[in-house]
């Protein structure tokens, strides 16, 4: 896995980008105001990969959607190319879940199920 990583780093199939943006408390959707630079780089982009809650709650500006909202309506505009989010749940935000799998969510008794850190979800818009 590591020499297939490295191979496409090595030809920028694979990019990182280290930005401030990165650091500031605004949500995802207000990076073409906020920094302009970095949103018409992502335009660019193939695909942009997002890991981790903190990133996947900014995607989502860390509202409480209804849980089947399509993610890519909770992105609030923000799709400067296609987004894929991976996340392990640990915070009380979710969309874009299938409507059997938010109705089987909605009946759960209490809310640990989306801060514990048993579920992941893989979520793509485009």
């Amino acid at each position: 896995m590591y020499e297939k990583l490295s191979a496409r780093v090595n030809t920028n199939q694979l990019v990182f980008r280290d930005h401030r943006f990165w650091t500031y408390p605004q949500p995802y959707c207000e990076m073409r105001n906020v920094a302009p630079d970095l949103y018409s780089e992502l335009s660019m982009a193939s695909l942009i990969m997002f890991k981790g809650d903190l990133n996947y709650r900014k995607l989502v500006a860390d509202r409480d959607w209804a849980y089947d909202t399509p993610f890519k309506t909770a992105l609030c505009g923000f799709l400067p190319a296609p987004v894929l989010a991976l996340r392990t749940l640990k915070a009380e935000t979710v969309a874009g879940l299938p409507q059997d799998v938010a109705e089987r969510m909605r009946q759960e008794p209490d809310l640990k199920w989306m801060i514990t850190g048993e579920y992941g979800i893989a979520e793509l818009a485009f």
